[in-house]
């Protein structure tokens, strides 16, 4: 699972996303597929032996179709859907890594869902928002256009690589 998605409210992000945002460069995180699982499933927080269990809420998205080195805008045109992921981390595994996959793929940390809306059920997606919630409190709140990464096709630049 790859995603991309907007991190400057979390304070272990502060200084990473604004490099990114002065366009210091791309980035793409991954999770292995074994730690998704199901809306309702439990996260299991204790595979994570250091204590620092975080999470995000990002947008997910669905590729429909194989491709490969094909351009931004068909790109866009092999999304089948969208979903949510809520991100769980264990911050200190992934400060301890050059890479992240280890702190982000610990079993049940990649929740999914509960819903995939395709992509012509959405049509433009820039006009929707991300909210996180735990107990009915807002923690995080974003619109699509304000994610770092843009993934739709328009005339708007990519960051530089």
């Amino acid at each position: 699972m790859l995603y991309r998605g907007k991190h400057e409210d979390r304070g272990f992000f502060e200084g990473w996303s604004a490099r990114r945002r002065r366009g210091a460069g791309r980035f793409t995180g991954c999770k292995a597929g074994s730690c998704v699982v199901g809306p309702e499933v439990a996260i299991n927080s204790a595979l994570d032996s250091t204590g620092t269990v975080d999470y995000e809420g990002e947008l997910a998205i669905i590729i429909g179709r194989k491709a490969h080195k094909v351009s931004k805008t068909a790109a866009y045109g092999c999304i089948f859907g969208y979903t949510i992921c809520n991100d769980v981390t264990s911050r200190e595994l992934q400060k301890r890594h050059n890479q992240w996959l280890i702190g982000k793929s610990l079993d049940t940390f990649g929740p999914l869902g509960p819903v995939v809306v395709t992509a012509d059920e959405m049509g433009d997606i820039t006009g929707h928002e991300l909210v996180t919630t735990v107990n009915g409190e807002v923690r995080q709140q974003a619109k699509i256009a304000d994610l770092i990464f843009d993934f739709r096709p328009s005339s708007r630049p990519l960051p530089p690589r």
